[in-house]
């Protein structure tokens, strides 16, 4: 296929990506994405109109506190799809990138997050009755346990990818630095580095649970399908 019907079909699904449907947009918006990392296919070779402001978007979870476990495979993810995550203590996640990049973010972050949730309380039903720790505490340990596994294996799914495909680690990290020029440019950020004391048992099962996990079932679910 030649380059320029390579850069054709990106537009095509970009169009797409803005859809009034959460399902067809979010699909689109991750096609794109994947197909331009495949082909190698910077910003520079689409239309000016093809090319999404960066901007900052709320995941509006509707609780009073984010669990730490959700901020970070939020944070984690965020890489893969060329945007930065963040989260103001007590109150929401934050995603920053360009449109399309956000909601393939957002729909996989719910997928994920709904899975983790189901699998968690699944093996916590399976405990023996005569366990002495919380349900909640074993859970949390769980959930932690899972995302530090997806992040693992994410990694080395970046890492075959670039090895796969030429030109496609030059592409991965101009994205990346555009969106980070613009946090640095536009938001005031600090880190938190506190320690966190989790389950060992629920930890060692979530981080065995995490590889059963599929993670290419990115765009196929939205806010909409939450438990």
């Amino acid at each position: 296929m030649p380059d320029d019907t390579k850069v054709q079909k990106i537009r095509k699904l970009l169009a797409l990506a803005q859809s009034g449907n959460p399902h067809e947009a979010a699909l689109a918006a991750s096609r794109a994405r994947e197909l331009m990392v495949t082909y190698a296919i910077e910003e520079a070779q689409l239309l000016p109109q093809d090319r999404e402001p960066i901007a900052t978007e709320g995941l509006n979870l509707d609780t009073l506190r984010v669990p730490h476990w959700e901020a970070l495979l939020c944070y984690i993810l965020a890489p893969s799809f060329f945007c930065r995550s963040f989260y103001t203590r007590g109150s929401d996640i934050y995603v920053v990138g360009r449109k399309s990049d956000r909601e393939a973010l957002i729909a996989t972050f719910w997928y994920l997050r709904n899975e983790i949730k189901r699998m968690s309380a699944n093996a916590w039903a399976q405990q023996p009755s005569y366990t002495t720790v919380h349900g909640k505490t074993w859970k949390t340990g769980f959930n932690e346990g899972c995302v530090r596994t997806i992040k693992e294996r994410l990694g080395q799914d970046q890492a075959a990818l670039v090895a796969d495909n030429s030109g496609t680690a030059l592409v991965l990290i101009q994205r990346q630095k555009e969106t980070d020029e613009w946090v640095e440019e536009n938001m005031k950020l600090r880190t938190s580095m506190a320690r966190r004391t989790v389950n060992p048992s629920g930890y060692g099962a979530g981080r065995q649970a995490g590889h059963a996990l599929d993670l290419s079932k990115r765009a196929g679910a939205s806010k909409a399908l939450a438990a």
